[in-house]
């Protein structure tokens, strides 16, 4: 039993340095992606399709677009309404990197949670 917990004690600290480990590697996968937007049509589609999807805009928000001098796409706005006059009331705001991070989190950070209650149960 005392062996079962430590064991499971362990996986937990592997998984909290797997999870900054992760974050670092999707980063730098996005950041990566992101350079080639607008200039690889498929890498394009991909990220319009994903604004689309997860309601999100660029790496880090619209000023992702405006770092690259590129209009802000349509896939960054509500009902793909792209209107001038309202796109700052009908565009998504957060950045797909921050909504990334948030789903890891959300589904993550119980995992790691019930590790950790499962292996102090077993003590």
């Amino acid at each position: 039993m005392i062996i079962s917990a430590i064991f499971q004690l362990g996986l937990g600290i592997i998984i909290i340095n797997r999870k900054t480990d992760q974050e670092t590697m999707v980063k730098k996968e996005m950041k990566l992606s992101f350079l080639n937007y607008n200039i690889q049509s498929d890498v394009t589609q991909r990220w319009n399709s994903f604004q689309s999807e997860f309601l999100c805009c660029g790496l880090y928000g619209e000023n992702s677009y405006k770092a690259k001098q590129l209009p802000i796409p349509v896939s960054c706005f509500k009902e793909q309404c792209a209107l001038k006059q309202y796109a700052k009331i009908n565009n998504y705001h957060m950045g797909c990197f921050e909504l990334v991070k948030k789903l890891e989190e959300k589904f993550l950070n119980p995992v790691i949670i019930l590790t950790f209650f499962c292996s102090f149960l077993q003590v």
